[in-house]
């Protein structure tokens, strides 16, 4: 729903864009979900958070600045590339899901372990309580 809003608000100004207007955005979601996965990775985290942030920063980025470009900002173009970072969010993130769900993560554990397993057992913090 926010996706059609936002594209119904500037769909004039996004077509006259063109690909002017589109490539950099595609470019800023796609090299914004490998930098994040990438700083999650240089910290070592498993693959399983490792795609979830890369997903989750890049679409909640993306809802922010549109609100702020129309909280904050007064003309009507400013507003339009803000639009467009809500479709290739929409568009990248899902491809990433969906491809994500179908390439396999070889570790046996239901959930991510690393954390726990660099920090120490979580029964040495509760027994330091006591």
């Amino acid at each position: 729903m926010l996706v059609g809003s936002a594209v119904e608000l500037y769909v004039g100004s996004i077509i006259e864009g063109g690909f002017a207007l589109q490539v950099p955005i595609m470019l800023l979601h796609l090299v914004g979900d490998l930098f994040g996965y990438m700083v999650v990775a240089a910290a070592r985290y498993g693959k399983i958070v490792r795609r979830s942030a890369a997903i989750e920063t890049s679409m909640e980025s993306s809802v922010f600045a549109f609100l702020l470009a129309i909280l904050h900002f007064s003309r009507y173009m400013v507003r339009v590339p803000a639009a467009v970072i809500l479709v290739w969010m929409a568009l990248v993130e899902w491809t990433l899901a969906v491809v994500w769900r179908y390439v396999p993560i070889n570790s046996k554990p239901k959930f991510d372990r690393s954390l726990a397993d660099r920090k120490g057992s979580l029964d040495k913090f509760l027994k330091a309580g006591d």
